[in-house]
């Protein structure tokens, strides 16, 4: 139980926007939406906001190192809080009806299968359409179809897929066989998502974990306080756990900022926060004023975010404009960035840094993953001379098709994977092996360790920057890729704006922007 704590914070000054939402949480009532901008100091809030707290307190966060980072620092001040992902929320309701559920995977604690596998067994997937079925499937579960709507609703899985571009994924020569495609896709993904829910006391997977009790309105243990970080990244399961691990007539804090919502390809909703405020009923605060960027940054950042401020005490920092020929990499230091909007300039320039000596990698290890998977889309192509040829003529065909087909969005991500893996052949010579690639691949991308400083330079998409930061941020051809000439939709331009933003307010003192032609 969340015993009442003795304030520990009262020797703090907390600035005027600080203090309304600490005095809410002492005086006032209902819900509250913190719109807190980039370096804000939101964790710092919630932490000065607990110790005023009664009863049980929830804190659910989007990811474990998140969770792990807010659990350490609540309990480093001596206070008492659930934190856990809203993944772990579910998984522990869920074991509480199915004590036997195993996790998918490998593994002496896992179920040692993949579920997926186990259901296109069972329904008989076509091998064309078991992609298509796969993410149609986890984005229905992000959904809530089967909770918010019936399991076979129409309208519900044409939203879905016209909304994900998942028509992308039709391989056929012209238009012909198009909407059996689609036709087809829905049906074998609602018979598996039967049959997944069939085996979920069985075995769940990552999705499952937010799906499942819900969808069975398994009983939560519900919180006095919930406090919910990264809310602009929810999606409607996570919003509507939220709503059953809150009690009747307890109190939420949702803290996000709508300008840092870039992971709608995911599943997440652009408009969440918007979508929290008329359904919590919440009264709303500003967190607009940045202790982390140095006042030139937050003007460069404005342009984008008018509301953002730079704190009085932060430097003036710098903000600088060259060309890529211009670049002279021995300024480079361990904990600087390079990042850009596409990964085909971070390998590029990656490639060159190793040359001069300097010591680097790219992160997201689940990149270089996906690189992997469409280099050995053929299994008989075995010399990266062939695979070249393979990726162009893959490449024109598929660009054709997406255009016939009025779903040009697709072309980018396409272009960039595509352009990526040439650069590598490139780069480990035409005349190797697909095994060399394997190798150079495995070398070239991976994850700095959770907890730790990098002692290397970083180069990184911005997706991927999000919630990081580095001294010096040098921006990678923000004049060419951002925004990214595929986006169409009203939210995916949204997005590649808040992208910018993102990754400009990286930066801690320099913020350099490349130019490239």
């Amino acid at each position: 139980m969340n015993a009442p704590l003795k304030n520990t914070t009262a020797k703090i000054a907390y600035s005027i926007q600080q203090s309304a939402v600490i005095d809410w949480t002492i005086r006032g009532w209902g819900s509250a939406l913190v719109r807190a901008r980039a370096g804000t100091g939101k964790t710092f809030l919630l932490l000065a906001c607990l110790p005023h707290m009664r009863g049980h307190i929830g804190v659910a966060a989007f990811n474990n190192k998140i969770a792990k980072e807010i659990a350490h620092k609540v309990g480093e001040r001596g206070l008492s809080a659930d934190v856990k992902t809203f993944h772990a929320y579910g998984f522990g309701a869920w074991r509480k009806v199915a004590p036997s559920v195993k996790i998918e995977g490998k593994g002496a604690r896992n179920a040692g299968y993949f579920k997926i596998d186990r259901i296109f067994q069972e329904v008989d997937v076509p091998e064309e359409l078991r992609i298509f079925v796969r993410r149609a499937m986890s984005y229905a579960k992000q959904k809530g179809v089967g909770i918010f709507t019936a399991i076979d609703d129409q309208q519900a899985w044409n939203t879905i897929v016209n909304h994900f571009d998942l028509g992308d994924l039709f391989e056929g020569e012209d238009d012909s066989g198009y909407d059996d495609f689609i036709k087809d896709g829905i049906s074998f993904a609602i018979a598996c998502l039967k049959a997944s829910n069939n085996l979920s006391r069985e075995v769940i997977d990552f999705d499952d974990m937010l799906y499942v009790p819900l969808l069975n309105n398994v009983r939560f243990w519900q919180y006095d306080w919930l406090l919910v970080d990264e809310a602009q990244d929810t999606n409607p399961v996570r919003r509507e756990m939220a709503r059953r691990l809150l009690k009747r007539g307890g109190r939420a804090i949702f803290v996000g900022d709508d300008r840092q919502a870039i992971y709608g390809f995911t599943g997440a909703d652009n408009d969440s926060l918007d979508i929290i405020k008329e359904t919590f009923k919440t009264e709303e605060f500003p967190l607009t004023v940045t202790y982390r960027c140095p006042k030139s940054v937050v003007a460069e950042a404005k342009r984008l975010v008018p509301d953002y401020e730079a704190a009085e005490l932060n430097g003036q920092g710098t903000v600088e404009r060259i060309t890529e020929a211009d670049f002279d990499f021995s300024v480079l230091q361990p904990n600087d960035a390079i990042i850009c909007r596409n990964t085909r300039p971070l390998v590029t320039t990656a490639f060159q840094l190793i040359r001069a000596g300097i010591a680097c990698h790219v992160e997201g290890r689940e990149i270089g993953a996906g690189l992997l998977a469409l280099a050995t889309r053929w299994k008989s192509v075995k010399g990266l001379g062939k695979l070249k040829e393979r990726l162009e003529l893959y490449f024109d065909k598929e660009v054709e098709k997406l255009q016939k087909q009025d779903r040009e969005s697709a072309i980018g991500p396409l272009e960039d994977k595509v352009e990526t893996l040439k650069s590598l052949i490139g780069y480990v010579g035409i005349d190797k092996t697909v095994a060399d690639l394997r190798e150079h691949i495995e070398s070239l991308f991976a994850d700095t360790p959770e907890g730790c400083q990098p002692n290397r330079v970083i180069l990184l998409t911005a997706h991927r920057s999000k919630g990081l930061e580095y001294d010096n941020v040098y921006l990678w051809g923000a004049n060419k890729f951002m925004p990214s000439n595929y986006a169409r939709k009203q939210w995916q331009l949204q997005q590649e704006e808040n992208l910018e933003y993102v990754a400009i307010t990286r930066a801690m003192s320099k913020l350099v922007y490349v130019e490239v032609v």
